[in-house]
């Protein structure tokens, strides 16, 4: 979740350097939906394509976490890939509503 997170951080810097007032739900949701279904079908790709380097850098991510202490034993299967890929949409759906009602609540306020 940790590309969602950046997602959502630089749409933060965006909107407050845009002084926007409120936001409309639909792009929010299809922008965050859109970057989190390319970084996670990227992430599939270098999984198929090399999955001990792929293990190696996304160990970079998470200070004081080994990955390559996980051993590979199978390569995914496009099932597992797909309900992968549909729980990151659903999930980024989700939180960008909670951001985008979160953002236009806390505008509100501070008018």
């Amino acid at each position: 979740m940790l590309p969602l997170a950046a997602a959502l951080a630089a749409a933060v810097a965006w909107l407050e350097a845009a002084k926007m007032s409120k936001l409309s739900l639909g792009p929010v949701v299809k922008t965050v939906t859109s970057f989190i279904a390319l970084v996670y079908a990227l992430c599939a790709f270098f999984v198929f394509a090399a999955p001990q380097a792929a293990v190696r850098f996304f160990s970079l991510w998470f200070h004081g976490l080994d990955l390559t202490k996980i051993v590979i034993t199978t390569t995914p299967s496009l099932f597992s890939l797909f309900l992968g890929f549909l729980s990151s949409i659903l999930t980024a759906a989700i939180l960008a509503v909670i951001f985008a009602q979160l953002w236009n609540r806390f505008q509100e306020a501070q008018q």
